[in-house]
């Protein structure tokens, strides 16, 4: 019998294809559907556990370590963006550094991050980058459709995480060691999210990027 846990938090999905757990021993699921595996419900953090790991982070604009990892997603999408546009940064964290990335090639960029800036936009935006935020989405599904009411059609979306490959990678796979990563991408989870959000995928410069178009 299938209970309420495993229920696929993308697809809504009941087809469990593989069950495994994370190096932190969670029970995580496989959907047999749009491939995401998703851990346990019952493992995820709170919003004060949530905030106390992020402020652990030093994610900082003046990091160039980070700004080196950040551009990994920003360098590979400036080719489909024009002097003017405006960007937003979904998931930004409590450093915001894309806007200073952005700012530099002429582009301006607003930052939304539900525990640091929660206030939600009220206008949509020409490219939005969420980078090594969507595998914290506790309710994926929602934030997916969130992300793509605040996208112009034609406009750009590049998400950045660390895809996995096979299920036995998770018991020591290093992504599955932060407790407030409860979401992990196949491959086949962002064919899905092309096919059921109105996007095409443009590029993938590298196995952590993925770079879409709104079509519709």
């Amino acid at each position: 019998m299938i209970n309420s846990q495993r229920i696929c938090p993308l697809c809504l999905s009941k087809s469990i294809s593989g069950e495994t757990i994370g190096s932190l021993r969670q029970p995580i699921f496989q959907c047999g559907n749009c491939h995401l595996a998703y851990t346990n419900p019952d493992f995820y953090p709170d919003y004060e556990s949530e905030r106390e790991r992020y402020n652990l982070h030093y994610n900082k604009p003046e990091d160039e370590r980070y700004r080196s990892f950040l551009n990994r997603a920003v360098l590979p999408t400036l080719p489909y963006l024009t002097t003017g546009l405006k960007a937003l940064d979904y998931g930004c964290g409590s450093g915001p550094t894309i806007q200073f990335l952005l700012r530099e090639k002429g582009i301006s960029c607003s930052n939304f991050d539900p525990i640091f800036y929660p206030e939600f936009p009220q206008t949509t935006f020409d490219v939005i980058f969420a980078t090594e935020c969507v595998e914290h989405f506790h309710h994926p599904l929602i934030d997916f459709q969130k992300i793509c009411s605040l996208l112009k059609t034609n406009g750009i979306l590049t998400l950045m995480t660390h895809p996995y490959q096979k299920l036995e990678e998770f018991p020591n796979w290093y992504y599955t060691k932060d407790p407030t990563h409860v979401v992990f991408y196949h491959p086949k989870t962002f064919a899905f999210i092309e096919r059921e959000f109105g996007l095409n995928i443009l590029a993938t410069p590298e196995e952590r990027v993925y770079i879409f178009r709104k079509t519709s």
